[in-house]
């Protein structure tokens, strides 16, 4: 996902509604990135007893965990892609 979003090519300079368009979109999945991740955070936090009695497996926490890493790091991207595409010359 990252190399997905370093090889985005960013709009000219001139285009600047193009530029607009994408840094509004990119703002809009961070928030929601960041949005889903509060809300795992307190599902887990609060799911103890169905992962002790083994509800929820150990194969499930960690695909979890790796979709966290991976929603983190895209929420950070779009954040540097937004900047960069509000970013004047």
């Amino acid at each position: 996902m990252r190399q997905l979003l370093c090889d985005l090519k960013m709009p000219s300079s001139e285009d600047d509604e193009a530029r607009r368009r994408l840094a509004d979109n990119a703002q809009a999945i961070m928030a929601v990135c960041q949005n889903g991740l509060g809300a795992l955070g307190h599902l887990l936090a609060n799911s103890s007893p169905v992962i002790e009695d083994g509800t929820v497996g150990a194969d499930s926490i960690e695909a979890l965990g790796w979709l966290m890493a991976e929603l983190g790091d895209l929420a950070a991207h779009c954040m540097v892609l937004a900047a960069e595409c509000r970013r004047t010359d």
